[in-house]
């Protein structure tokens, strides 16, 4: 071969490019190939980019943010690319919330759909809209800034009556694999920021299922040491979940002894055993229901006619919808929230298996359509948009996402696994709605697209 040199200067591209290379020829042991080069065009991120922003509340005066935003891009932004909103304030996201909502840019529009029930902060007068390149974390310096209605805003509501938080799928271990490293550290620093933010105030903290990875002594022990090393933390009521029922499925030990187990670990308000894994008791004047399966399965979740009856007796005890109910379920109940859609579920192998008998379980929750009802299991990120749902006929159904670590759909619609996420939420209770507060553990924040209030009168 001839040896050619090549002034270095003619390397020195200026702007960003892609080397292309393909096999031509394949002569003995050479290999010919072609390369090309092509620079890419600089994109301007920032309002630069976009041509005008829209919001189509379907209320502009109730306080809350259901409704359309429209972003309109200028030029070619590219498929690399990603809008991300806040609420905003004097040209600023308002302190300690996350963005609202974050999408990918497929063509010259994009539409971000806001579900009903979500509140606007009071303390928001603008809706921020950045672009991006998808990967970058730090936000352009000027974002495209639109102003709300007047009033849109909900009304700063006072001092709550009662709080209590929710969590689940901890998944406590003293298996030292790598893939549960974070999951001690996570329980530990949601206790740490619940004790914090909430601490004697707090009516309690319900853990909604998944306690342990494998339903073992040690792991129920592993749950009093590392409760004891946070003073003050609320006192906490536990749920059944499939992986507490793993020693089961492991045949070291029967379906009773599991229960045992677990209902040793957990008392009610006043320190005695519940008799069984569904149980109730009341707080304040509050009804809380905890329901447990019936039969045993790796995954999933059934409640027998004697359970559902007693539910429904459950429910309609002192019912007054102005003072609902809180239901708690582990398993997921199709076609609510996220992780229990038809799209997501049923698909790859992340385990967002749900309750068995969900239309007798549906058919006695929609007689007291007030209730609030929180389901787990699937892990599913407060980010995903779907962690609220309510239709005529049926109450007011919530993902708990998960402590542990979080499955999210923003790369792939049937999610995938982030194992440095935990979320959770605060729940406040006013004389005329309870607010439901997404919050992000990592992050330390609220997380703007899981702020849901329930009107009570």
């Amino acid at each position: 071969m001839r040896n050619t040199e090549v002034n270095k200067s003619q390397l020195l591209l200026k702007s960003p490019f892609v080397i292309k290379y393909y096999i031509m020829k394949k002569i003995n042991s050479l290999t010919l190939f072609l390369f090309s080069i092509s620079a890419l065009t600089t994109i301007a991120y920032g309002a630069q980019s976009l041509s005008g922003v829209t919001y189509n509340l379907k209320n502009a005066a109730d306080g809350y943010a259901a409704g359309a935003i429209d972003i309109k891009l200028k030029g070619d932004i590219g498929t690399n690319s990603e809008v991300v909103v806040y609420w905003g304030k004097a040209g600023k996201p308002i302190s300690g919330y996350s963005f609202l909502a974050k999408n990918k840019v497929t063509n010259d529009t994009v539409t971000i759909n806001i579900a009903s029930g979500i509140i606007i902060p009071s303390e928001a007068r603008q809706i921020l809209t950045h672009v991006r390149a998808i990967g970058e974390h730090s936000l352009p310096s000027s974002p495209h800034i639109l102003n709300l209605p007047e009033n849109a805003a909900a009304k700063p509501v006072g001092t709550p009556t009662a709080e209590f938080q929710v969590v689940s799928d901890i998944h406590l271990t003293t298996d030292k694999n790598k893939k549960y490293a974070n999951n001690s550290k996570h329980f530990t620093n949601m206790l740490e920021q619940i004790t914090k933010i909430s601490g004697k105030k707090s009516l309690g903290l319900i853990i909604n299922g998944d306690i342990t990875q494998k339903g073992l002594p040690a792991e129920y022990k592993l749950l009093q040491t590392l409760k004891q090393k946070v003073p003050n933390a609320p006192r906490i009521y536990l749920s059944i979940g499939n992986h507490d029922l793993w020693g089961v499925w492991k045949k070291k030990m029967n379906m009773e002894q599991s229960d045992r187990l677990f209902l040793s670990n957990t008392a009610l308000p006043d320190g005695t055993t519940p008799a069984d894994t569904c149980y109730d008791f009341w707080l304040n004047g509050h009804h809380f229901i905890i329901l447990g399966t019936d039969t045993f399965s790796t995954l999933n979740a059934t409640f027998t006619d004697s359970t559902l009856d007693w539910l429904d007796e459950k429910l309609a005890e002192n019912h007054n919808p102005a003072r609902p109910a809180f239901v708690f379920v582990h398993q997921t109940i199709k076609d609510t929230v996220g992780g229990s859609l038809t799209r997501q579920t049923n698909i790859d192998k992340l385990n967002r298996d749900g309750v068995i008998n969900w239309k007798e379980l549906k058919a006695i929750l929609g007689k007291y359509d007030s209730t609030l009802v929180f389901t787990s299991h699937s892990h599913w990120s407060m980010y995903s948009g779907t962690s609220y749902f309510t239709e005529e006929g049926q109450p007011n159904y919530f993902n708990t996402a998960s402590v542990s670590y979080i499955v999210d759909d923003y790369n792939k619609v049937t999610g995938e696994r982030n194992l440095n996420a935990s979320q959770g939420y605060f729940i406040y209770i006013y004389e005329d709605q309870i607010q439901v507060r997404g919050f992000d553990f990592i992050e330390k924040l609220w997380i703007s697209g899981a702020q849901f209030s329930i009107k009570t009168k």
